[in-house]
């Protein structure tokens, strides 16, 4: 983690246990057909991070993306970073602190940093992206379902209303937004991987 191991080090310790789990697959009983990458936050950075890698690298790419209040472009030129960058949990300073540790004195708008850069959207796999309507970074999320849907990519996206970032993990103050959006998740998967 960063500021001790800023970019690019979690995402090429990404690549290493996604391409470590695709080449063990079977000797632990998993379909190497049949694996998805995911995270929250800034593991939905890393996660879109990588399946990008994957694409310019030529590997094989996961079923799909588990994308839950991505960050996904970190120079947080959105709208909703202005609404909610203030006074709903995540701030526009906290942000841009994580930024500053993550990739000081790096081009912000380079896509391995920012996967909302990205140039070849019809290229990734499907994804599954759940946002929070009241969270500065809701609309990187959106933003990529549109990338995604413009180009052909299949995606389902959900925007979670009156809930804050990270609220998947604050189950006793969204008890309903939370279950509700695991049992979303849960059946977009199953979708999915048929």
């Amino acid at each position: 983690m960063a500021p001790e191991n800023p970019y690019p080090s979690a995402v090429e310790d990404a690549i290493s246990a996604y391409m470590w789990c695709q080449q063990n697959a079977l000797s632990f009983g998993a379909d190497p057909n049949k694996i998805a990458v995911g995270g929250d936050s800034a593991g939905g950075t890393l996660s879109a991070a990588l399946t990008a890698r994957l694409v310019e690298d030529n590997c094989a790419l996961p079923s799909f993306q588990l994308l839950i209040y991505p960050s996904l472009d970190l120079t947080f030129s959105h709208p909703s970073v202005k609404q909610y960058g203030d006074g709903f949990f995540l701030t526009r300073s906290a942000l841009d602190y994580y930024a500053k540790n993550y990739a000081k004195d790096k081009n912000l708008k380079d896509w391995r940093i920012s996967p909302l850069y990205y140039d070849s959207f019809s290229k990734l796999p499907p994804a599954i992206i759940l946002t929070a309507d009241c969270d500065p970074i809701r609309d990187d999320g959106i933003a990529y379902s549109k990338k995604l849907e413009n180009v052909g990519v299949r995606v389902s996206s959900k925007n979670v209303p009156g809930v804050i970032h990270a609220f998947m993990q604050l189950i006793d103050i969204f008890p309903v937004q939370t279950s509700d959006s695991y049992a979303w998740i849960s059946a977009e998967m199953t979708k999915y991987w048929g």
